[in-house]
């Protein structure tokens, strides 16, 4: 219903209006909790139908007994190839007038990208267990492993990301590539076993110890005179961590965008655990003022109502369900205010997480609120939206 590699099946489905109605049971098991897949009933009808009957299930015991579930009348020419949006008429509404007032999309202001494959965390990424002023050690195989501090990427992992906050690091990354001019652009070049030896010993061995591992990997990418067993599975966005850029948790129940200016790397794939954004260099818009377009209900309500669901309430914020997020074009005067709030809730909550007693943290909170509402009241200004539109916003259910 939602995802990219289902777009020629919607298009079968759509072309000639043959679904009649959707029985959808979000992430509910409904053959019990050893089958653990997502299920609905599609009913088609070959002759055609002008709208299509879509009920949202609550309940799978009550439904069995007769109860039903929400039920929405879509018209025939809602559901096409595009991703399906389960949203009322009202929804459908405000979005249809958001979408013609701003003709800007996510992905034409800003570089949505995945972040690095090594295709063996477990191998390149670890939690120090002793350092130094040149070192950094890890632990594998019953000893420690000291390695150098000039090979190491401050690393995100498994870490819940705070809207607006600047995340700390809580790992390490073995990062064997150095970036050097190309042109007038930058590129990653790896490390050769020689320079390696000679600037990264310690590290060297380390890999060498895990060679076998590294080398029954999938890998593509490099340059084929550059290609050494300990290259990262993929090439993909190796020169993109060096500059501020917005993180995002690719599954969560929220809007998570947080915001890093430390060069913090992360891996990422499909479906995560993370997804980056970055303003495009011609765009008229900055970090500041995408976090707060990204982090406002009306967002993540275009999220939730086309997003891919899973099990404990996640749902995916992966780039093909936000690179069409509308985005409104600010004056000068617009940008200015809403980068100067965005900066002042980033320092709260920074307040908050160094606050040394209860009474210190909860004027912290107390002044993230404040700020996060005067940047949703001038978000939503630009968008245009009253405060029925609010209402409306506020109501799109997380999908279950």
């Amino acid at each position: 219903m939602t995802i990219q590699a289902g777009r020629a099946l919607r298009r079968l489905l759509t072309l000639g209006q043959l679904v009649e109605e959707v029985v959808h049971f979000g992430v509910k098991q409904v053959f019990g909790r050893a089958a653990n897949n997502y299920t609905c009933i599609l009913v088609l009808d070959r002759r055609g139908s002008a709208t299509a009957r879509l009920e949202q299930i609550g309940s799978i015991e009550a439904w069995r007994y007769g109860v039903s579930g929400a039920i929405t009348e879509l018209p025939a020419a809602a559901l096409g190839e595009e991703p399906w949006q389960f949203a009322d008429a009202e929804t459908r509404a405000l979005f249809e007038r958001v979408r013609a007032a701003c003709p800007n999309r996510l992905s034409a202001v800003a570089e949505i990208f995945v972040g690095l494959q090594t295709s063996a965390d477990d191998i390149y990424i670890f939690r120090s267990v002793a350092e130094t002023a040149d070192t950094v050690s890890l632990h594998w195989n019953g000893r420690d492993w000291p390695i150098e501090r000039g090979i190491l990427r401050p690393c995100l992992y498994k870490v819940q990301l705070i809207a607006y906050a600047h995340p700390e690091p809580n790992a390490w990354m073995i990062f064997p590539y150095e970036m050097v001019p190309a042109g007038t652009r930058t590129k990653a070049r790896l490390l050769q076993p020689d320079e390696m030896l000679a600037r990264f010993p310690d590290c060297l061995a380390y890999l060498e110890a895990r060679r076998a591992e590294l080398e029954v990997r999938h890998v593509s990418g490099g340059a084929a005179a550059e290609r050494q067993f300990y290259q990262f599975g993929r090439s993909q966005s190796l020169i993109k961590f060096d500059n501020p850029k917005i993180i995002l948790p690719a599954l969560s129940v929220e809007p998570r965008y947080a915001f890093d200016e430390s060069n913090i790397v992360v891996t990422g794939g499909d479906n995560g655990p993370y997804w980056l954004v970055r303003p495009r260099e011609d765009a008229e818009v900055g970090n500041q003022f995408l976090l707060a377009v990204l982090n406002h209900p009306l967002s993540e309500a275009f999220v939730r109502t086309n997003t891919s669901t899973f099990r404990g309430g996640y749902y995916t914020h992966a780039k093909q369900f936000i690179e069409d997020l509308p985005i409104p074009l600010p004056t000068v005067e617009e940008r200015v205010e809403i980068d100067a709030l965005v900066t002042q809730t980033t320092a709260a909550l920074a307040e908050v997480a160094a606050a040394r007693t209860p009474h210190e943290k909860t004027l912290a909170e107390r002044r993230v609120v404040e700020l996060r509402a005067r940047i949703e009241t001038s978000v939503s200004r630009l968008f245009g939206l009253s405060t029925a539109d609010l209402e409306i916003v506020h109501a799109v259910p997380v999908p279950s």
